[in-house]
């Protein structure tokens, strides 16, 4: 089954696949499926939440900056047994950066690089009056908290807030984006110091086919961990 805010998207998105699903809204979606997968926005991301602690279905997370606002859905998440699942997203290094927590992570960067294109439609930059097209040569249009970052970039920085769970707090990481105008990938470098040592790993993306505001290797790390629950046998409640 597929939802969409836009139904005429749903449809045509539905035309795409081999096997068509059904086309029903977002409630009847999750209490019809064993695993529920949102990528639309942030927005949404509260009642998609709602709605799978109360139908028990297990949820797999692309907007991850929202989770920052919704901690008290994730701890009733946690109390009724549904797991939450993000995908390692559009960075390598996450893994090492969860190891490394352990231990603890005493500070962390993540440098975001992308062609200003990629930027397009951004409310910080909007509230700001940064105009994209003006911009000639890289030039840094944010730094500064992983949870403002999530705000004026809702559609660019999840990976920030995928780092901050990684990290053990969104307080322990910061967040410099930057606009450039010489490159054609997304880049992701993220710098982690702890008691272990220090973490250094760079991810160059290429942007999504149809949608440059995010990278295809996070849609492809989606796919990755529902191929790996789907070979596990991983439902709702498991």
């Amino acid at each position: 089954a597929i939802a969409d805010m836009d139904p005429e998207k749903a449809g045509d998105t539905a035309k795409l696949l081999r096997n068509k699903p059904e086309l029903v809204d977002v409630e009847n979606l999750i209490q019809i499926s064993d695993l529920v997968v949102e990528s639309a926005n942030a927005s949404i991301l509260g009642k998609v939440l709602k709605l799978s602690v109360k139908y028990k279905k297990n949820l797999l997370v692309m907007s991850v900056g929202g989770l920052l606002r919704h901690k008290n859905l994730l701890r009733l998440a946690a109390k009724a047994g549904v797991q939450i699942y993000v995908p390692s997203g559009a960075a390598a290094g996450l893994d090492a950066v969860r190891a490394g927590a352990v231990s603890g992570v005493k500070k962390a960067v993540l440098t975001t690089r992308k062609p200003p294109a990629g930027l397009k439609g951004a409310p910080y930059l909007i509230k700001n009056n940064i105009s994209l097209e003006k911009i000639k040569k890289a030039k840094t249009v944010f730094f500064g908290s992983v949870s403002e970052a999530v705000k004026g970039f809702p559609a660019n920085i999840n990976v920030s807030a995928a780092l901050a769970f990684a990290a053990g707090g969104a307080e322990k990481v910061k967040v410099r984006i930057i606009a450039d105008p010489g490159v054609k990938t997304n880049t992701h470098e993220i710098e982690a110091e702890g008691k272990f040592g220090k973490i250094k790993a760079v991810t160059q993306n290429k942007p999504f086919p149809n949608n440059p505001k995010t990278s295809y290797l996070a849609a492809l790390s989606a796919v990755a961990l529902i191929k790996r629950l789907a070979s596990k046998g991983l439902t709702a409640g498991s």
